[in-house]
């Protein structure tokens, strides 16, 4: 498979065909890994090359799906609000001899263009968060394949490669390590918000049913005789309900943060390379998610979110003393380099700590090359034996 230079997805329908093309050649244990989204064992580098091609080519042509069907979703919604409220200037502002006249064909394109855009946007919405389902991190297209390249070519022919990945959102449940708030939520603030989260619910069914059961059933001269009976009471009620939610959120004291914490080991791996140098490395992600509440002078209530990435890489790398003498005994710049040698080998431990402020997620997605570059600078302590 040819590396790519980019992850960022375009919008291509025949993405879709190409997607459901390598989702059928997937077997069985590929299917397993898509569903699981990690996977550990020993394998060689064919055997590896066999499980992640097809695996990263589905991945990437569902990625350029899912992108098309959310753009597809969203216009189809955004269209059909304006016909339908296109619809509803035109009945109310035209002449009734022009309404009378055309009435019929005027209500069956407007019904069919509204029908049409409504059921291509719930259909562009399933399709998306069904290929989100099985969403793997592009960090198996962009690192972890191209690695595998790389081992296959420098690594001992014979010797298999144990690499153990991980390819779910890393921002997940899953991973989810630890939460620190300075505050807790009341009971009264859990209720309320739960019983409007019910309500809201509520509310968009019935408006789904009233739009779309068949006049026959009576369900929308039971709304509309409900709404006229207590339209008074709902516009009070929904007003004294607006406050009373707004003060759930905001009681309490201020600052409110709270920290959420993710811990992601989506790579580890050893092998043995041509040269008999044993190469083994873990890379582990620590996400901060924080998220803070706070009044300013004027009394307004805002909130501010950052996402905070903490990338170690721990790297083991052992020469072989009859190949190899220490060059330079200096630790690598930027890193922690602990010694361990032993009677075969010069062995080193080398940790990279790399942290940054994230503004977005796509933010994360590791650089090969860094890594590369990191054990390049271990090869560089090192001269081979004349």
């Amino acid at each position: 498979m040819k590396q790519e230079t980019t992850n960022k997805p375009h919008f291509s329908l025949s993405s879709f065909f190409g997607a459901v093309r390598y989702f059928l050649f997937l077997d069985s244990e590929q299917t397993k890994i898509l569903l699981k989204k990690r996977y550990a064992a020993t394998k060689s580098a064919e055997d590896w090359f066999a499980i992640f091609d097809n695996l990263a080519k589905f991945d990437k042509y569902a990625d350029n799906a899912r992108y098309t069907f959310k753009v597809l979703g969203w216009l189809g919604l955004s269209l059909g609000i304006a016909i339908k409220l296109l619809n509803i200037v035109i009945l109310r502002n035209s002449p009734y001899d022009f309404l009378e006249k055309n009435w019929f064909i005027l209500g069956t394109i407007f019904y069919y263009l509204f029908t049409s855009l409504f059921f291509l946007a719930i259909f562009s919405f399933l399709l998306f968060f069904l290929l989100r389902s099985v969403d793997l991190k592009n960090h198996l297209r962009f690192f972890t394949y191209p690695l595998l390249t790389i081992l296959a070519e420098e690594g001992k022919k014979g010797i298999p490669i144990t690499l153990s990945a991980e390819f779910a959102n890393p921002i997940s449940k899953r991973y989810k390590t630890k939460i620190d708030k300075n505050y807790k939520k009341t009971l009264f603030a859990k209720v309320v918000q739960r019983f409007f989260l019910g309500l809201l619910l509520l509310l968009v069914l019935t408006v789904l049913a009233y739009n779309f059961f068949p006049e026959e059933i009576g369900f929308q001269d039971f709304v509309d005789n409900l709404f006229n009976q207590f339209f008074p009471l709902f516009i009070f009620g929904g007003i004294i309900s607006f406050f009373i939610l707004i003060f759930s959120f905001t009681m309490g004291k201020y600052p409110k943060i709270t920290n959420t914490y993710y811990t992601y080991t989506w790579l580890s791996f050893s092998a043995r390379m041509a040269d008999d140098t044993l190469l083994s490395a873990i890379i582990t992600d620590t996400y901060r998610n924080r998220s803070t509440t706070k009044t300013n002078a004027r009394g307004k209530i805002k909130t501010k979110t950052k996402n905070y990435l903490i990338r170690l890489i721990t790297l083991n790398i052992g020469f072989d003393k009859d190949e190899y003498v220490i060059a330079d005994n200096r630790a690598i710049v930027g890193t922690k380099t602990a010694t361990k040698p032993n009677e075969k080998r010069h062995s080193f431990k080398i940790k990279s700590k790399q942290k940054m402020i994230l503004q977005n997620i796509k933010q994360a997605e590791p650089k090969l090359g860094k890594f590369l570059e990191l054990l390049g600078r271990a090869y560089q302590k090192m001269k081979q034996k004349a």
